[in-house]
């Protein structure tokens, strides 16, 4: 033995210091912390695609945040090994939740050309947090109480930063797609971020070829539309909702019914009809065919 190591291990023991060794917790503390980590990843995993089915994957991200606060909280106030395990296990599960539905996001809002930029960029940080976390406690020694506390101040100020941030992104999209309702812009020109994709991809299931037609040059008439393709040599002007009773030819009115051409076409252009553009017994201008002008 080393000099002196009889007078040092005499002393620790008047002191009643374990001159043997450092006392630690048991090693199945370790295990028990490592296998509710391995349980929470697992049930994250597996439970994750379920509640992606009943709900938002906002919801997700924010629910996942704010659980893991609030665990990180009730392990702070308990201690101990059941403390670490209760936090070990809600950081598991609410980080392959949250990352399932971060996931879903990037590939619902991003455009197509920049999924795998966006996901290298934002697993790069991921795994570069995960290296930081896991660095600080090797670095410090941090008591648990003290880590659950700030985990926990951590996840709630994420949670309520991240609600904010989606509210106000929400109001904005709303406000652009109102503007773009009553300039008739197509949503797909917007720059709405997640909801204007989300919008444009529905809007895309009812448009021929998934295009949106482009933005009129001056504003609509939603009273006007096109004329007939068979009376195209007609005066070009129609009504679209309602009907046209002449009472004279300068001076139409609408009323309900079927809808004739304010100028009736020229019989020229349809050797089928005659026209009779003088006003019936009712002071009425209407087209009548052959054979009903027969009977």
């Amino acid at each position: 033995s080393e000099p002196g190591a009889g007078v040092g291990a005499a002393l620790g023991t008047i002191r009643d210091i374990d001159v043997d060794g450092t006392p630690g917790p048991p090693t199945w503390h370790l295990g028990l912390v490592g296998l509710s980590v391995g349980l929470g990843a697992f049930l994250g995993a597996r439970y994750a695609p379920r509640i992606r089915e009943t709900t938002t994957e906002e919801r997700i991200v924010f629910g996942a945040l704010a659980g893991m606060g609030a665990a990180a909280l009730l392990a702070a106030w308990g201690g101990g090994i059941s403390g670490t395990a209760l936090l070990a296990f809600a950081v598991a599960i609410c980080a392959a939740t949250a990352k399932l539905g971060f996931d879903a996001l990037v590939q619902r809002d991003a455009p197509h050309a920049n999924h795998g930029r966006i996901f290298a960029r934002f697993e790069g940080r991921f795994q570069l947090m995960w290296s930081a976390g896991a660095f600080i406690p090797v670095l410090l020694r941090i008591p648990i109480r003290l880590g659950a506390l700030l985990i926990a101040i951590a996840a709630i100020f994420a949670a309520t930063s991240y609600e904010i941030g989606r509210r106000t992104d929400r109001v904005k999209s709303s406000s652009a797609v109102a503007q773009a309702i009553r300039e008739r812009v197509p949503v797909d020109r917007l720059n709405l971020g997640g909801a204007g994709a989300r919008l444009g991809s529905v809007r895309s299931r009812f448009t021929p070829g998934g295009r949106q037609p482009p933005p009129p040059s001056t504003p609509l008439d939603p009273t006007v539309v096109a004329p007939l393709p068979e009376h195209a040599g007609a005066d070009e002007q129609s009504v679209a909702l309602d009907d046209v009773e002449w009472t004279t030819p300068d001076q139409p009115h609408l009323t309900s019914g079927e809808g004739v051409w304010l100028a009736p076409p020229d019989p020229g252009d349809d050797p089928t009809l005659e026209h009779r553009r003088e006003p019936d017994e009712e002071g009425q201008y209407k087209l009548w065919s052959d054979e009903s002008d027969a009977d």
